[in-house]
């Protein structure tokens, strides 16, 4: 009955509005709806005026969207407004659950650091700044107490830094210590200090490839696919970067030829969509398939 779409439809809308976490399989998990169901849902979304925004795999409805700022208009708070209010709940000594109630309803509808934390954005201006006269003048630096979630540390790291990627949030570097090229967020560095040394490892810089399923790395594998009509919609849906790389070969089926960093990322959408693809080159992509497949089978015995 169409109530029930209506309903289910609503539901997405809520679990979209200022999502920050839920992919689209995570979705479609929450909701009990198919894949193709949640793509039609878009459609009618973006044909009813809402703005559905996609950030990696992160599905989201833009809360400026035409149909919020007609009932914001209405009723809700104006920018500067949340600002104070929610610079005045920061303000308040005495915390409550109350206060962190309604911090934490604030801070799902608004980037306050971004808005708000001008020291915060002033250092990362300083670091990129630094980051590129070092570059410029290929000498040595010392990123200051660099946050690692992957070490679970924090400290010093003396690096050559050569190449920007991610729209200058991520360095590529040389490091010394370890002797290898690594990549370093540019936000978990308390600061970036030029040293009075210049290169000595240039001709170990490598460049590194993003592919388009966000993986990186210094070597590239070519695989080619075919892909049925369902797989190559939920691609240029999810992948719409990745459009070049596809060849229409007749009104149902596709090819996708380009090079990846890692099976990991095209590995989980060919097996995601089996019935629709075929693997048509790429030996090495296809025993990773076949380890894949074969664990899932051993899991599966069990």
């Amino acid at each position: 009955m169409r109530h029930d779409k209506l309903g289910r439809e609503l539901d997405l809308l809520l679990l979209m509005i200022g999502n920050r976490s839920y992919t689209a399989a995570q979705l479609c998990e929450q909701l009990k709806i198919s894949r193709r169901n949640f793509y039609y849902y878009l459609d009618f979304f973006k044909e009813s005026d809402f703005e559905v925004e996609k950030r990696g795999m992160i599905y989201s409805i833009d809360r400026h969207s035409p149909f919020f700022r007609k009932i914001r208009d209405v009723m809700d708070f104006n920018e500067e407004e949340v600002n104070y209010l929610f610079r005045l709940l920061r303000g308040a000594h005495k915390s409550s659950p109350i206060k962190e109630r309604v911090l934490e309803k604030l801070s799902k509808f608004y980037d306050f650091r971004i808005l708000n934390d001008v020291d915060f954005q002033e250092q990362i201006a300083n670091n990129i700044s630094n980051l590129y006269r070092a570059i410029k003048e290929k000498k040595v630096v010392k990123l200051k107490h660099y946050s690692s979630p992957h070490s679970r540390s924090t400290k010093d790291r003396l690096v050559e830094p050569y190449l920007f990627m991610n729209n200058e949030m991520d360095i590529r570097c040389y490091e010394s210590a370890s002797g290898m090229n690594k990549t370093f967020k540019v936000t978990r560095m308390e600061d970036v200090e030029i040293e009075e040394v210049v290169w000595g490892n240039e001709d170990k810089h490598k460049d590194v490839y993003t592919d388009i399923f966000m993986f990186s790395g210094e070597e590239k594998h070519p695989v080619k696919l075919e892909l049925g009509q369902l797989a190559c919609n939920i691609f240029k849906e999810e992948y719409p970067q990745g459009s070049p790389f596809l060849q229409q070969v007749d009104d149902q089926h596709w090819l996708l030829a380009l090079e990846v960093v890692s099976y990991a990322g095209i590995g989980r959408f060919v097996l995601g969509l089996f019935e629709d693809i075929k693997v048509v080159e790429g030996d090495d992509f296809k025993d990773y398939l076949r380890e894949k497949i074969k664990g899932m089978e051993e899991k599966l015995s069990f």
